[in-house]
């Protein structure tokens, strides 16, 4: 028997937690649903939520290096510009910030920056969906409607912070791991 700490018993309580919120926020997009609980469910573990790197490995923290790193996109084996590399790190943008302004509002807005973050979160999600779109990918249209509608579901991270994430000593054996993005 499967231990729900496992990856994939958290996988399954954050697709179940953000089912329950897009129907409660009458949010109809399955595939963004799954997209997102997918997301909670990688930055869970916080080296995946730094999992960009420069050229020198080391681990980028803050947005604006993200960013630098992304407009650069040099492969870290030969130094040639990358255009995957890019689009790998600017999907992670988009990752980061929805994830921050979502589940980590009150920091980024107390820092200031909800404006900053959320248009280089729809900015990065919509060169991803021009990448994809060249490239025939049929995940495309994922990226562009997480674009467009980024604070849609920006507020829809922050809606299961704010309702499900308060009272973290009520969601089992997900206890730490939901204490540690109450707490953070």
């Amino acid at each position: 028997m499967k231990d729900d700490c496992e990856p994939a018993g958290l996988k399954r309580f954050f697709q179940r937690l953000t089912q329950l919120c897009f129907e409660q926020l009458m949010i109809q997009e399955q595939t963004v649903a799954d997209y997102v609980s997918s997301l909670l469910t990688r930055f869970s573990l916080t080296d995946q939520l730094y999992r960009i790197r420069n050229l020198q490995h080391e681990r980028l923290e803050y947005l604006v290096d993200m960013m630098s790193e992304a407009q650069g996109a040099l492969d870290t084996s030969d130094g040639r510009f990358n255009p995957f590399r890019e689009r790998n790190i600017r999907q992670h943008i988009g990752d980061y910030t929805l994830f921050m302004t979502g589940i980590f509002r009150e920091f980024v807005t107390r820092n200031s920056s909800l404006d900053y973050y959320t248009d280089q979160g729809k900015r990065s999600y919509n060169s991803v969906s021009r990448f994809d779109r060249l490239a025939e990918k049929e995940e495309a249209e994922l990226y562009e409607d997480l674009s467009k509608r980024f604070e849609h579901y920006s507020f829809a991270l922050d809606y299961m912070k704010r309702v499900y994430f308060r009272d973290a000593h009520l969601v089992g054996p997900y206890r730490v791991t939901i204490q540690h993005l109450t707490e953070w």
